[in-house]
């Protein structure tokens, strides 16, 4: 009976889904419609579903109700659903793997990732896609002086964490780290271990100039600002709604920043001042942090992939002109997507007078955290005459 339950449930939650919503909000939509949902089936749903997702397109052809009792077996060591295939929930993952194989010998872990094939080969690996098969973990940059305070209510909540080290703690997914006093202080802020990485190839100098130009939540600016908080700092997005949350984040950190402002970087170079220095946090598939988010590892459209490409050099095309002779483009994606990063870069590099000085991907997943891509260029002399 709870089987039926639980199976009729999770076909109407993802049938009623439009992607690309982000299936959280869909959820909670769900659950606001439906109060007499309590606790432990509101956990037990979102478990399934991202279960369900997780799986992608591999065994495609199974049905709805076998692919949820195999996403199930897989993601779980108890059965929410029915045991359908009489299997042993209590083994571990590797010996779970081994038995769906054994059940369908087409079952693949490169098949879980959608568009395999574009996937960049100096990242790709099976680690890589049993990294997806999980949710990565939590991660805080704690701010400079305040790991006390923030240690301090951790213990009181008996929250457990891990430090990295004193200022990058990590701890479990499901943690609701926003209710913490201390970060309502804004003594921490909730930022995935690799994009805080991200922030060791700025080298800023004191009385720069640079410009966040895609800046989203503002975490790359934060970093920037702590390293040296002598920089004159611009930033900016196409979102007006984010800007109001990322002017109301520096306050809380008690950044000054020179300039916010809304700017559509595929149409236009804003009047700017010449930088010092450049960082452009592309948007992008969002491949590398897809763990988080597993409802794209199944509606995902390849074609995207190539949008994506095509936004990401206009603005690095109009960017590049406010950019001084000799200093630094940092490019970032959190995609692993060749046609988004290498192949961004090399056309972008073909076009205009820059040099690499480092090109890499952050490998988050093998640190339960995200993965990303980063280009640190030069602007040459060239490109001054």
């Amino acid at each position: 009976m709870k089987t039926t339950i639980r199976m009729n449930q999770l076909r109407v939650i993802i049938d009623s889904y439009q992607y690309p919503m982000p299936f959280k909000e869909h959820l909670q939509d769900f659950f606001r419609q439906n109060k007499n949902a309590g606790s432990k089936d509101r956990k037990e749903l979102r478990h399934l579903c991202n279960s369900y997702f997780r799986l992608g397109k591999v065994l495609i052809q199974l049905s709805f109700e076998e692919r949820a009792y195999l996403a199930d077996f897989l993601f779980n060591d108890r059965a929410i659903l029915e045991n359908h295939f009489n299997l042993d929930f209590t083994q571990n993952f590797v010996q779970k793997i081994k038995n769906i194989q054994l059940l369908f010998p087409d079952f693949k872990l490169d098949g879980i990732f959608p568009f395999e094939q574009q996937i960049s080969e100096v990242i790709k690996s099976e680690k890589l896609f049993e990294s997806y098969l999980h949710q990565a973990s939590l991660w805080i940059k704690v701010s400079p002086g305040k790991d006390r305070f923030v240690a301090t209510e951790l213990e009181l909540k008996q929250i457990p964490y891990e430090k990295i080290n004193n200022l990058s703690w990590k701890f479990n997914p499901d943690e609701k780290l926003s209710e913490l006093n201390t970060y309502s202080k804004s003594y921490f802020r909730i930022q995935d271990l690799s994009t805080q990485t991200t922030a060791d190839y700025f080298q800023a100098a004191d009385f720069e100039k640079w410009w966040d130009c895609c800046a989203g939540a503002g975490g790359k600016s934060l970093s920037l600002m702590e390293s040296t908080a002598k920089v004159s700092l611009y930033a900016s997005d196409i979102r007006p709604g984010i800007l109001n949350n990322l002017k109301e984040r520096f306050r809380n950190h008690h950044v000054h920043p020179q300039q916010v402002f809304e700017c559509n970087l595929e149409k236009e170079s804003p009047n700017l001042p010449l930088m010092d220095g450049i960082i452009v946090d592309a948007p992008c598939s969002g491949s590398g942090t897809w763990s988080r988010n597993p409802e794209h590892l199944y509606y995902f459209k390849e074609e995207s992939i190539e949008e994506y490409g095509q936004r990401q050099e206009r603005i690095l095309d109009h960017v590049f002109p406010l950019l001084k002779v000799s200093k630094p483009l940092i490019y970032i994606t959190c995609s692993i997507y060749k046609r988004e990063n290498e192949e961004v870069v090399s056309r972008f590099c073909a076009k205009h007078s820059v040099k690499i000085e480092e090109q890499k991907y952050i490998e988050g997943y093998k640190n339960g955290a995200e993965n990303i891509f980063l280009c640190r260029m030069i602007k040459s002399e060239e490109a001054g005459k």
